[in-house]
């Protein structure tokens, strides 16, 4: 799931995510939409602009790790914004995502935070060295902001 509520960002974040094998993408603009889209489906993974036309997008992750459908807290989460300050990037660990996009922001940049979220959350099931051995190589990238 892709919450933005910029149409032409919106489409370009599910175009790359698409390409990493997340068929089943759904846009929304909205904070009450993505809640409707957890109640009736099944996602994967949700990216979260953190500034939705007044709406805080902090909120809505805080809200999926508190979600009573079984599977959808553990769901990785990336959280985009155009503000990437400390503070910023706090909040976001403290509301839940598992990893920051910073926009403006790279096809690169965004590969690589969409995988370590997805590869951190499954080290909540198994951590395995093979795994610990691929955040070690996403930490040593200079465009990525780890939230370890």
């Amino acid at each position: 799931m892709v919450v933005e509520d910029d149409e032409h960002m919106r489409a370009l974040l599910a175009g790359l995510v698409r390409q990493l094998g997340f068929e089943r993408l759904i846009e929304v603009a909205r904070i009450d939409q993505a809640l409707g889209v957890l109640e009736s489906n099944d996602v994967e993974l949700a990216l979260i602009d953190l500034c939705l036309d007044e709406e805080d997008g902090t909120a809505l992750i805080a809200a999926i790790r508190s979600h009573r459908r079984t599977g959808i807290p553990a769901m990785p989460i990336v959280a985009v914004s155009a503000t990437s300050t400390l503070s910023r990037v706090e909040q976001a660990i403290a509301a839940g995502a598992d990893a920051f996009i910073a926009k403006p922001f790279s096809v690169a940049s965004v590969q690589r935070s969409v995988t370590l979220a997805c590869v951190k959350r499954q080290l909540t099931k198994t951590p395995k060295q093979d795994v610990l051995d691929t955040i070690r190589l996403f930490d040593r990238q200079d465009s990525f902001v780890d939230i370890d």
